[in-house]
């Protein structure tokens, strides 16, 4: 349902609603009105049913009918004819002149509706159910044509005059209306197609101005990735610049160095040329070490010779030992049985008894300093299994010392051999340090003129770099005012869009 449609349904439903509302109200002053009369005796109860019946009745289906269709325009008709059917019943009934004025209040309902056939019909409808009511006045209920003929007159013209009027009206302002409902077709479809530019217009700014937000957005990243390059550069050219001083400083270093290194390598020159002399004299000094070697192995074969000796005498002791030891024992043993058979003998055998027990001590002294000789030769042994232990690492020392020896003297005509190369060197180092410190002196040179160069680039980034600052900050304040815009403009869309 569109916009036009929807307004006339709201008009329709609001129009029925009010005419019947109207209806209803006439028909309860009537219907009271008519109580009354009943109450007072000027009308009887049956004719007061039928004036309920002819009022009740179509009001009731008129409100039915609403109840289904709210905006329907039979009903405008159904209302009209409906109450048509008590006014002509009441008016042609009634007992005075002026029922013919019921008419009246319904009509300023009917006429908001600004349907001239409904008017028409009401109108020719009314009019003519006040001819008819005259002509049955007269002829029926035997009233005087001449006695209410001014009546019957002003009845019908005055009706007749107040529905032309109302027709009238009606008719004039339903022109107004349809005037003024044009001009306002025409404003609306000119504001419509004001507000159709206005959308097009605002969707196509819309969409540049997104397009232009964007693309702000990507120079103020762009400048962002700029001032960063440029803060990077400016730090690296500072660090250059650092460096190249602290190259600049090394290289003066360097200099002083290689100047140093001039004299030391003279004085080396010097000191090799002693060297040469003390390796000779250090060779002379290992041949002579290497003698003393050769005479203290001899020494060690003939201690060597000794200790074995010393060791086979300690082995035949012990043998002799041993017997001695054996013998000890067997004394021990005779001396014990002789101490028996002495007591066995009794006093006969007591001087036996004597010899026997000083040849037992005797035996116990044997044994003691056997023993004691054992122990001396055990010492004698372990001592002697220490000297053949300390003769043999000598050996071994002087098998290793003679080896060194000879290492050593290979070692010192080595040294001998590489001082001389060294020498003839040094000779060639100190020409290639001269060269080394000419070079030096150009790379400073060469150091000085780019350090005044990265100086100037480093103000040139500085100048840059604030520069770029400046132009991220309006960038980033017109992206913004877009952002900004571009909300405004979507309201704007939004707005014309709902219209």
């Amino acid at each position: 349902m569109n916009d036009k449609n929807s307004q006339q349904y709201i008009e329709n439903k609001t129009q029925n609603k009010l005419t019947l509302v109207g209806w209803t109200i006439e028909v309860a002053v009537i219907l009271a009105a008519y109580l009354l009369e009943v109450v007072k005796g000027a009308r009887t109860l049956p004719y007061y049913m039928v004036v309920i019946l002819t009022g009740i009745v179509p009001l009731v289906a008129a409100w039915t009918f609403y109840k289904k269709a709210n905006d329907s325009k039979a009903i405008r008709y159904f209302a009209v004819t409906g109450f048509l059917v008590l006014y002509s019943y009441v008016l042609i009934t009634g007992s005075t002149l002026l029922t013919f004025v019921y008419f009246i209040p319904v009509l300023q309902v009917f006429i908001g509706y600004q349907d001239i056939k409904l008017l028409r019909y009401y109108t020719i409808t009314v009019i003519l159910a006040n001819v008819i009511s005259c002509i049955v006045k007269v002829a029926f209920f035997k009233m005087s044509f001449a006695d209410y003929a001014k009546d019957y007159e002003i009845i019908v013209l005055g009706t007749i005059m107040i529905l032309l009027m109302a027709c009238a009206a009606c008719s004039t302002n339903k022109k107004l209306n349809d005037m003024k409902l044009g001009i306002i077709e025409a404003q609306q479809k000119k504001a419509q197609t004001m507000l159709d530019t206005i959308s097009e217009v605002t969707r196509l700014l819309s969409l540049h101005v997104a397009d232009i937000n964007e693309q702000s957005q990507n120079i103020s990243k762009q400048s962002a990735n700029a001032q960063h390059a440029i803060e990077e550069m400016s730090r690296g050219t500072a660090d250059v610049a650092e460096t190249i001083e602290l190259q600049l400083g090394m290289s003066n270093e360097i200099s002083g160095s290689l100047e140093k290194l001039n004299e030391i390598s003279a004085d080396v020159n010097k000191r090799f040329s002693e060297m040469v002399k003390l390796a000779d004299a250090g060779q002379k000094t290992v041949t002579t070490l290497s003698k003393s070697a050769e005479d203290v192995t001899v020494s060690k074969d003939n201690a060597a010779e000794a200790t074995k000796a010393l060791t086979e005498s300690i082995k035949e002791a012990r043998e002799i030992l041993s017997l001695i030891h054996s013998i000890t024992n067997q004394t021990n043993l005779l001396s014990l049985n002789a101490s028996i058979e002495a007591a066995r003998a009794g006093e006969a055998g007591r001087g036996f008894a004597v010899v026997a027990g000083e040849i037992s001590s005797l035996s116990k002294d044997t044994a003691a300093a056997t023993d004691k000789i054992a122990n001396i030769l055990d010492m004698l042994a372990s001592q002697a299994d220490k000297v053949d232990g300390a003769v043999n690492g000598l050996s071994e020392i002087s098998n290793h010392q003679i080896a060194l020896i000879g290492e050593t003297d290979e070692s010192f005509k080595a040294i001998s051999d590489g001082i001389r190369e060294t020498e003839s060197k040094i000779g060639i180092q100190s020409s290639l340090l001269e060269e080394i410190n000419t070079s030096n002196s150009k790379i400073v040179d060469s150091i000085s003129g780019t350090s005044a160069v990265t100086q100037e680039l480093s103000a040139n980034s500085e100048a840059t770099m604030n520069v770029t600052k400046e132009s991220m900050l309006g960038t980033q304040n017109m992206g913004k005012s877009i952002s900004e815009v571009h909300d405004e403009v979507s309201k704007l869309a939004a707005l014309t869009s709902e219209k």
